[in-house]
């Protein structure tokens, strides 16, 4: 594995953290779950709002660690993947066709949502599945329709290179390693909040009055943490060349990353009724005390929230 950050790595969300996560996804739009690192954009790094909760520094750190990843997973000296990568990019370096003495193979990934299900029954509900992709800079304005990306032939090949070797490696590392656990958690509490906000009646929703505030309620603030210093420390990394180095064979190729966490657009979440009967007792068991699941191995639930009327 390559660098990871020791918050990422830690391994677990506290309840407490959880269910601020879950106050922010009902209170706070849609448009403000992004982060942004790119040394170019010090001023947009992170929505006001969500610079306040425990879901923006776990948003912005897993966006680092993405960052980290990447680099490893093209370097030449580490990985038969980087070296199949350069070898590959010097051949599009090195077209006779080719009128640029330099080929710039920006790689610009991003970590979007994935499909997501929920099993429910009437207030009760069950993330069964949630997962994250991630995608080019250039896939992510095709499907949010803003802009259009460049689209030169020798771009195209080298993001067509990215889509093949570096993607794939990215989304399993997002979907199974634990530098990113911090990060599928908080996910799995916004997917929740989305569910209670487009698909419970209010009667059933005793935390109604949160719901599309625009503010991040006072349950949910996280204090302790600066978005600068996760900037700065990625800007200390671009110094010491972890995100860039050059391969001088014919025509120069240099790679640079930067990229995001974009949760800003709607969920493609499914819903299914009734929730099997399994999934029904090991919520009931949950509400008591933390429970293990039989579901898949894999999942827990734990704790009750009991919130005082009015």
């Amino acid at each position: 594995m390559g660098k990871s950050l020791p918050d990422q790595a830690a391994g677990a969300l506290s309840a407490e953290s959880l269910w601020k996560t879950f106050l922010a996804g009902l209170a706070l739009p849609d448009e403000v779950f992004w982060v942004n690192l790119n040394p170019s954009e010090p001023n947009r790094i992170i929505d006001a709002r969500l610079a306040e909760t425990d879901i923006g520094r776990v948003m912005l750190e897993a966006d680092l660690q993405l960052k980290y990843d990447a680099a490893e997973i093209i370097d030449p000296r580490r990985s038969e993947t980087g070296q199949e990568y350069w070898r590959r990019l010097q051949q599009i370096g090195g077209q006779p066709s080719l009128s640029r003495s330099r080929v710039d193979a920006e790689t610009r990934a991003w970590i979007v949502p994935g499909p997501a299900r929920i099993e429910c029954s009437g207030a009760q509900a069950y993330v069964a599945e949630a997962q994250l992709d991630v995608m080019l800079e250039s896939e992510r304005l095709a499907a949010s329709g803003v802009g259009r990306a460049k689209r030169d032939s020798t771009r195209v090949e080298v993001q067509a290179l990215a889509k093949e070797l570096v993607l794939p490696e990215l989304r399993r590392r997002v979907n199974s390693d634990p530098q990113y656990a911090l990060l599928r958690q908080a996910y799995h509490s916004l997917v929740l909040a989305r569910w209670c906000k487009t698909q419970l009646p209010a009667a059933l929703m005793p935390f109604a009055t949160e719901v599309n505030t625009g503010t991040v309620p006072d349950g949910a603030i996280s204090v302790g943490w600066d978005p600068k210093r996760v900037f700065h420390a990625y800007l200390r990394s671009v110094r010491q060349g972890i995100f860039d180095f050059t391969e001088r064979r014919g025509n120069v190729v240099s790679r640079y990353i930067c990229g995001g966490v974009d949760w800003t657009q709607s969920l493609a979440l499914e819903q299914r009724q009734p929730m099997t009967s399994e999934v029904r007792r090991v919520l009931n068991a949950a509400s008591a005390r933390p429970s293990g699941s039989q579901v898949d191995g894999a999942r827990y639930f734990g704790g009750r929230i009991v919130l005082a009327p009015g």
